[in-house]
């Protein structure tokens, strides 16, 4: 006998309640959906119990991803005090932080070579 397989809906239409023609893919065993609704984490969807649709958005067992620090465009023009409601002393702070990025590459790459150097 095969355990039951549930699909696990993790898109925006799951909480629309119509229709689910999307791209969800993911499944899990029925005992393992069943503990995520009784923590309150997925809910049911329709009354045959082989869909769940999960309350958070991210992937089961995989931490959040962390945005990567970088410098963006706005950050340059408030540097070089293109904005006009940038002040100086904010120009200053933006100068400062895409100095500091910049070493903080430039050690990274430092890094890299010295550990390529020593395989």
């Amino acid at each position: 006998m095969s355990a039951k397989t549930v699909l696990v809906h993790r898109c925006s239409r799951a909480s629309s309640g119509g229709p689910l023609p999307c791209s969800c893919r993911t499944k899990t065993t029925g005992g393992k959906a069943h503990l995520l609704v009784n923590e309150k984490k997925a809910t049911w969807l329709g009354a045959d119990f082989r869909q769940i649709a999960m309350k958070k958005k991210r992937p089961l067992g995989r931490p959040p991803l962390q945005k990567a620090q970088t410098i963006e465009a706005g950050h340059i023009l408030r540097a070089v005090g293109a904005e006009k409601d940038c002040s100086e002393q904010q120009s200053e702070y933006h100068r400062q932080r895409i100095d500091l990025y910049g070493r903080m590459i430039q050690q990274s790459l430092i890094d890299l070579v010295k550990v390529e150097r020593a395989i």
